[in-house]
């Protein structure tokens, strides 16, 4: 982590009396810090944690010194703080205005998470007192480093601190963790194409969590095994509840219809190979499909992610919006952290009007929650090469423009209701997915009688006419039963007519393309036609 390393000495040459290291990996990022402290020529080190007090740290083996430390803090008169830092906070500065007033040589402070510092005006208040006031001409220098998993620094310090980041292990430092594992087990098995594999399988993991994954699957597989370490990915990562990861089963063959997004993606990937990138084409960043629900927007997300060759990660903005300031904030860099580490994937939000439509009253609402939020998402956005972005939502209209510009996704898709030729495609997958290879006759007066169904309410009419033919004894689907099927369904057009003129109405002033092959029945509808086949004055499913 050579970068860091250089980046954290300059910041002691120009004496930076405060600097907060947000990560999960601590004692990897511990390792660096002492590194950084050595290579500037630091010899005083002292680590302290709430839980464990304080201890002098080796600046050139990085092993601890035990100190001697009172039991509750309380400071007697002429003692040296130095020698008193307990697991109160407020010993530990006590100490930091020691070195700062007395000291000759630079002592620097390795503060593993300030507890509580959040909700502790006092202690915000003697950081300001201690540090505010002081300058890089100031002749003392005793640095406060903080490690902590999140930069939540309070407001009141936030102009002091100065934030750096340490990601969670790349593929060049899991690939070091592999050769040391290697090496370990003489007996294990090596070559270059298992290691890459198990490379990117690890990606996204802790160094904790890489470890523990690589020795579960030496005890139970007897070796390092790549799909081994993805179900113990797959675990971890959802555990926190916000990512949703899976090795993607669905096929584009397995939707029915969206013919010209299924041929717009086979561009994508043709134009995402080395070939396209060597020939200058940008990589991807994905699309916003908008249209009715149970039109399939979310179904061929991982179809997609099967095509491509890739992970299907879901990210769940509900989860990320928590009730405790900055707590939301914390969940989103967290997350895109790890899609980060992951690499190449193709990540789904679905719905995101539901959580970002309300970006523009965010301040008046939640304080800015929600503003922040959005902030790292389009950061992420703009920052992202790696992973396709699948936005899906019921109606654009709402979301904020700077999500769906030019720049920061491909395209935008419209999921209108399937015409005809697609209805037959949908009809056709679904029987034969329940075993069921009904002949032309009976599909194609399936879809010429389901105008304006959804993909899913297609399902829904598959499922009835099954039912009533095993029901009736037939054991067969006839043309009864799938009319019967058909008039049973409350479709979304027929119970949401204002939602599906204000939807098609946008699409048309937007000129918002259709997934479709052929987009000739579901042009936008007036509103005296929409009426006529509501009211039954034009054709209706029979």
């Amino acid at each position: 982590m050579a970068s860091f390393i250089d980046n954290l000495v300059d910041h002691f040459k120009i004496k930076n009396h405060c600097i907060w290291v947000n990560t999960f990996e601590e004692q990897r990022t511990l390792t660096y810090v002492y590194d950084a402290i050595s290579k500037f020529g630091g010899k005083n080190i002292i680590e302290w944690s709430a839980a464990t007090g304080a201890a002098k740290i080796n600046a050139f083996n990085h092993r601890r010194e035990k100190m001697q430390t009172s039991g509750d803090g309380a400071l007697f008169e002429d003692a040296n703080p130095m020698e008193l830092i307990s697991r109160n906070p407020l010993s530990l500065l006590e100490a930091v205005k020691y070195s700062q007033e007395n000291e000759d040589e630079t002592t620097f402070f390795v503060i593993k998470e300030l507890i509580g510092i959040e909700s502790d005006p006092i202690l915000q208040r003697f950081i300001r007192d201690l540090k505010e006031s002081l300058s890089v001409n100031s002749e003392q220098y005793s640095p406060i480093i903080v490690i902590a998993p999140t930069g939540d620094i309070p407001y009141s310090l936030r102009k002091i601190f100065t934030v750096m980041d340490v990601k969670l292990p790349g593929k060049d430092t899991i690939s070091e963790y592999v050769n040391a594992f290697w090496r370990k087990h003489e007996d294990a098995k090596r070559d270059e194409a298992t290691k890459n594999n198990i490379v990117e399988a690890a990606s996204g993991l802790s160094t904790i969590e890489i470890m523990r994954a690589f020795n579960l699957s030496y005890l139970k597989e007897g070796e390092l095994r790549p799909d081994f370490i993805v179900k113990e990915k797959i675990q971890t990562i959802q555990k926190s509840g916000i990512l949703t990861y899976k090795i993607p089963n669905k096929t584009l063959d397995d939707i029915g219809g969206h013919e010209k997004l299924k041929e717009w993606i086979q561009r994508v990937k043709r134009c995402s190979s080395k070939e396209g990138r060597d020939f200058g084409i940008k990589a991807p960043k994905g699309y916003v499909s908008v249209g009715y629900a149970g039109n399939g927007k979310t179904a061929i997300a991982e179809a997609i992610a099967n095509y491509f060759g890739v992970p299907f990660v879901v990210l769940d903005l509900s989860k990320i919006m928590g009730g405790i300031v900055g707590e939301s904030e914390r969940a989103a860099r967290q997350a895109f952290e790890v899609l980060d580490t992951i690499g190449n994937c193709v990540i789904l939000l679905d719905e995101v009007e539901k959580m970002l439509g309300g970006v523009k009253s965010s301040n008046r609402s939640d304080g800015g929650t929600l503003a922040r939020v959005f902030g790292v998402v389009l950061q992420h956005l703009n920052d992202n090469s790696n992973q396709f972005y699948i936005m899906t939502s019921n109606d654009i209209s709402q979301l904020p423009p700077e999500l769906t510009r030019s720049g920061r996704l491909d395209k935008k898709w419209f999921f209108d209701f399937p015409d005809e030729e697609d209805r037959k495609s949908i009809f056709r997958i679904h029987f034969k997915n329940a075993g069921h290879d009904l002949d032309d006759t009976l599909i194609n007066f399936a879809a010429k009688n389901s105008n304006h169904f959804t993909g899913a309410e297609i399902q829904n009419v598959v499922n009835e006419a099954l039912s009533l033919a095993f029901l009736n004894g037939d054991k067969e689907v006839t043309t009864d039963a799938i009319k019967q099927a058909l008039s049973s369904i409350q479709t979304v057009f027929s119970t949401s007519s204002a939602d599906v003129q204000h939807l098609q109405r946008y699409v048309a002033q937007n000129k918002i393309p259709s997934t479709a092959k052929a987009h000739v029945e579901n042009t936008p509808i007036k509103k005296e036609n929409l009426m006529d086949v509501l009211l039954g004055r034009e054709e209706q499913p029979a």
